[in-house]
């Protein structure tokens, strides 16, 4: 106990040289391994919402799972494609005799590991839990040996050299022989690649006849998003939330979905709820830019601050702050970000006419003209006006 005690208090003092990212994962791993699961779930979850990291995504969704289950299952939905979650998805669908759904999921960890037999995969320690289940068993031994699962290993293959062409002629060969959920959103994913999303949202739709899957709404919502459809893109993942709260991926494309579809309440309310639980910086702005619209420039400084927080990469970001800048009369500061955004952006005739403004109200009247002459070379009609009134 004492050499744990020593063990942690030395940690936590090397802490204050490092960068605070490094501080709080040495924190999580010196909790953890002291035994103090609360603190070590306190910095896992900071450390998610600051990056990708295995194994403090891994103790957070278990230490959830015994407080609030369903947040932990839609985490693993969320983090699928960060991490193999494919097993546990596949014990916990089993445990509660959703088969379908467990099959899909160990297909998925098949795929995920190239595992070649069934017998190397009865032979893992994580599938023996699986293997207590007769139904389970019946159901591997029914669907296991299938064209359709072999089929989707040579799939599989086909897509990791990049031969979609051959991959969706098998498909296609084989279900006009056969009519199978996976080989339909199979389809459906290599179709979505190649921006067919008629093509793919077809075969969604097909797939989801068939077996009823979260997944295949999904994937429904999305080839609408893609199409352009974004009020029933929101109807089905409207649907998809009543069932699963926590699905994180339906949430985002929900907010996107409907700020393109011009319904800003529906937005902020998912948008909102997604903000109190993940840090997004791709939904902070969409939150700024749904409070932009409404004219509540503070709530929008707030949400386009915390974005750029979060990823200070984005000269969009700097473009939206400017403007906020701009109408509270802060011309100094958008100025600034105005000119941080044109660095990437020079001929965005808007931006080039508001930095134009900005600087002659502070009394910049040679830059401001320049900023107007450039936009006027693209015709924008304000900046034609200003450089005619106040430039030589």
């Amino acid at each position: 106990m004492r050499h744990c005690l020593f063990l942690l208090v030395f940690i936590l003092i090397s802490l204050i040289a490092r960068p605070q990212d490094e501080q709080h994962l040495a924190a999580f791993y010196a909790y953890k391994y002291t035994g103090n699961a609360d603190s070590a779930f306190f910095y896992a979850q900071k450390i998610i919402h600051e990056n990708v990291h295995e194994d403090a995504t891994r103790f957070y969704i278990s230490f959830l799972s015994t407080t609030k289950p369903l947040m932990a299952l839609n985490l693993m939905h969320y983090y699928a494609d960060y991490f193999d979650f494919n097993m546990e998805l596949a014990k916990y669908y089993a445990s509660k005799n959703f088969y379908d759904s467990a099959i899909f999921f160990l297909s998925h960890y098949l795929n995920t590991y190239q595992r070649k037999s069934q017998s190397a995969l009865y032979s893992e320690p994580e599938f023996a839990e699986l293997q207590k289940s007769v139904q389970w068993k019946h159901l591997m031994s029914k669907d296991y040996d299938t064209p359709a699962l072999k089929l989707a290993f040579e799939v599989n293959f086909l897509m990791k050299i990049g031969n979609k062409a051959k991959a969706l002629q098998l498909l296609d060969e084989f279900l006009l022989k056969y009519k199978n959920h996976q080989i339909y959103a199979q389809r459906a994913e290599i179709l979505f690649l190649l921006e067919d999303y008629r093509a793919a949202l077809a075969d969604y739709e097909r797939a989801y006849r068939l077996l009823a899957l979260s997944e295949y709404k999904m994937g429904m919502a999305l080839a609408l998003f893609s199409l352009k459809k974004y009020a029933k893109a929101s109807k089905y993942l409207a649907d998809l939330l009543k069932k699963e709260k926590y699905n994180f991926r339906a949430m985002e494309v929900m907010v996107f979905s409907a700020y393109h579809s011009k319904d800003f309440d529906l937005a902020e309310k998912y948008a909102l709820q997604y903000s109190k639980l993940i840090d997004n910086d791709s939904i902070e702005f969409k939150l700024a830019q749904i409070y932009y619209q409404k004219f509540d420039f503070f709530s929008s400084l707030m949400h386009v601050n915390k974005a750029i927080r979060l990823n200070s990469f984005q000269e969009e970001y700097y473009k939206l702050r400017g403007q906020i800048y701009y109408q509270n009369k802060n011309y100094i500061v958008a100025e600034q970000d105005f000119t941080l955004y044109l660095d990437f952006n020079p001929r965005d005739a808007e931006i080039l006419f508001l930095r134009g403004e900005s600087r002659y109200f502070l009394n910049k009247p040679e830059q401001a003209c320049k900023d107007w002459k450039s936009a006027a070379k693209y015709n924008y009609s304000p900046a034609v006006k200003n450089f005619a009134l106040y430039c030589k």
